[in-house]
């Protein structure tokens, strides 16, 4: 989920970027609305260790990790 293009900044389209956070950030959306007060998201470890060409699923699910930081009681897990 959130697999994004493999491209350079400069090559990325914002139909891209879109792409690669609608999974991710629609995850939250949906957990948000439903209530749960606690929560387990499942981050990637690009989002500490980038590979090239990676930029947007990296920010995806560094985006991922900081909301989840932001909710007391929620946890992302960076999945392999």
């Amino acid at each position: 989920a959130g697999t994004g293009k493999v491209a350079l900044l400069h090559a990325l389209r914002p139909r891209d970027i879109v792409n690669c956070f609608s999974a991710k950030v629609g995850s939250m959306r949906a957990l948000l609305q439903c209530g749960f007060e606690t929560a387990c998201l499942f981050s990637s470890q690009a989002a500490v260790i980038p590979q090239m060409g990676q930029i947007a699923y990296c920010a995806a699910n560094s985006a991922l990790e900081a909301f989840a930081f932001s909710k007391y009681h929620w946890i992302a897990v960076q999945w392999g």
